[in-house]
């Protein structure tokens, strides 16, 4: 009996080798790998014989989609095609004329730091992908910590061509990349850590219409991924023109070229400015003027670059709101703020490196300078004057907080200032935390404090007066390539689940600390609903600075505790 089934099991074997053999025959995938071991073999006359030539071949083959290709085709071509058409016509919604990529995440894997977290907290944590493209900003589903989480997703990014040109052959130029990052959080949202980031060149997929990509995230430690992410890129609708990929790297190549040029005229420029405002005053070298910063790809940019005018759809409704809303970004470091960081050194290219916006907003911490261009950025969406400053407290710190302006006469101007880390505002003539100020920016300008002293009680705030503020040539800020800065994500959630795990969690605290010590612990349900009031009273203040009148709290408190009782 055993050999009968040997017999068959043989026989099948050698049927279904023979189906795979014609499957794979017909859908011309023996074709398409011949193809591309012949290019790979003119383009590497000596590759073949090297160790890593199987690997490059499968990287090719990946990166063309011929895997996946053939996987939909087993998976019924036919049902395939009319999903996908649904998916494009109905779920997507596509504008005719419009070309969009769609982005899908299949997984994740080797996040092996996940490893060394115990269980008892990863039970609290998440984990989720976070992609920026131009002023778009997306968020993937969280997914439990593990080595490798199943990330599943898609997103539909609108490729704004017309911006180059009316024709869809422009669709080669638009050379914003795509951002992508994975992020851990706990349960709780009160904290999050960036785990890995990459930069991806997207437009490769303009070859065949389809790619997928693995990509390696960056972490903290240099040359070690943090994770691999894989990725599949499709390109709506299927009508879209194609490029050849000696045109599509030509095209890379170029605009590469031209970013490397403007950056390196920009830095000519900065150097004769940082030298012409050197000789304007010998103490101008101690001042703090801040005109480069490091991104996370390490390019050196202006820190005018890190400033965009920022209008979120809901949330914030006004500019208090945007002021409480910063200040609860955690500080990632208050020794981090030194002149590296926040001065660095005018016309070098010196200086600590700048969290990106995505990466601050993902985190929800950052250093100051992160809160003072996050909070101008939303300011400047309400209409306000307002420019990221750089100067020192009444300790000699070097600080970085936001200023706004109002005309009140002829060069006459009414300022206030903005601590971006607190949410706290002065006006110019009240007691306030800030020194001195050595210059001003924000995302299309760039003044520099020239006046006899640089305390802020005694400066002039009209800064078109050349004698008081040195300007940046606007044009030379604006010759550097720069993309837009991610919006606002807003994540519905409910609020009242989240306050009443947060109310249970801190009344088990209480009872566990107050029962290691013998005591016992009761909760006044009443006295509860009462203190409420005081919550909504103090979150009015953090957001308008005003105190709020709490004797109707008082007497509430009193009526509820009774006479003869202290609270």
């Amino acid at each position: 009996m055993s050999g009968a089934d040997s017999r068959i099991n043989n026989a099948r074997l050698r049927e279904l080798h023979n189906a795979v053999h014609s499957f794979l025959q017909d859908s011309s995938v023996y074709a398409s790998i011949r193809d591309i071991i012949d290019t790979y073999v003119t383009e590497n006359p000596d590759g073949l014989t090297s160790s890593t030539s199987s690997a490059d071949v499968m990287k090719i083959i990946r990166e063309r989609g011929l895997v996946q290709e053939l996987l939909d085709k087993l998976r019924n071509e036919k049902r395939i095609d009319v999903s996908r058409t649904l998916t494009s016509a109905a779920s997507w919604k596509l504008l005719p004329g419009e070309y969009y990529l769609h982005v899908r995440l299949v997984g994740g894997k080797a996040f092996v730091d996940n490893l060394d977290i115990a269980p008892s907290v990863g039970r609290d944590c998440r984990m989720y992908v976070a992609l920026h493209f131009g002023p778009h900003r997306y968020r993937s589903i969280s997914q439990e910590i593990s080595v490798d989480p199943p990330f599943a997703d898609e997103f539909l990014i609108h490729l704004d061509h017309k911006a180059f040109g009316a024709t869809a052959t422009d669709l080669i130029e638009i050379s914003t990349p795509l951002h992508v990052a994975v992020v851990r959080e706990n349960r709780f949202l009160t904290n999050a850590t960036l785990v890995g980031e990459n930069i991806v060149d997207w437009r490769k997929v303009l070859k065949t219409g389809y790619l997928g990509l693995t990509v390696e995230l960056c972490g903290e430690n240099p040359g070690i991924p943090a994770g691999i992410i894989d990725l599949q890129l499709e390109l709506l609708p299927n009508k879209a023109p194609r490029f050849t990929e000696e045109d599509i790297a030509g095209r890379i190549d170029l605009q590469r070229s031209g970013v490397t040029s403007a950056d390196r005229e920009f830095l000519l420029y900065a150097r004769r400015w940082w030298k012409e405002f050197q000789e304007i005053r010998p103490s101008h070298r101690q001042r703090r003027v801040k005109i480069f910063a490091s991104t996370s790809n390490g390019r050196m940019v202006p820190t005018t670059h890190f400033v965009s005018v920022i209008r979120p759809e809901r949330g914030i409704e006004t500019p208090f709101h945007a002021a409480r809303f910063v200040s609860l970004f955690a500080v990632t470091s208050e020794e981090h703020l030194t002149q590296e960081v926040l001065c660095g050194s005018g016309g070098s290219t010196g200086g600590a490196r700048w969290t990106s916006m995505l990466a601050f907003l993902s985190q929800r911490r950052g250093d100051v300078c992160n809160h003072a261009t996050l909070l101008c950025s939303l300011l400047l969406g309400f209409g306000l004057d307002a420019y990221c400053a750089t100067g020192s407290d009444r300790k000699g710190k070097t600080v970085m907080f936001v200023l706004t302006r109002k005309r009140v006469g002829f060069g006459v101007f009414e300022v206030t200032l903005w601590d971006p880390a607190s949410g706290n505002r002065y006006l110019l003539t009240d007691p306030h935390p800030f020194e001195t100020v050595g210059c001003l920016f924000t995302h299309q300008s760039f003044y520099a404090n020239v006046q006899q002293s640089d305390f802020i009680v005694t400066a002039s705030f009209d800064i078109d007066n050349e004698e008081s503020w040195k300007p940046m040539n606007p044009l030379k800020l604006r010759m550097i390539p720069k993309s837009p800065n991610p919006t606002l994500l807003w994540i519905p959630c409910d609020c009242k689940r989240i306050e009443d795990e947060l109310q249970r969690s801190l009344m088990c605290e209480i009872t566990s600390y107050r029962d290691t010590r013998g005591i016992v612990t009761n909760f006044d349900d009443r006295l509860s609903y009462v203190l409420s009031q005081a919550l909504h009273a103090y979150e009015n203040h953090r957001r308008y600075g005003t105190p709020e009148d709490l004797s109707i709290f008082e007497a509430c408190v009193k009526g509820t505790i009774g006479e003869g009782k202290t609270f």
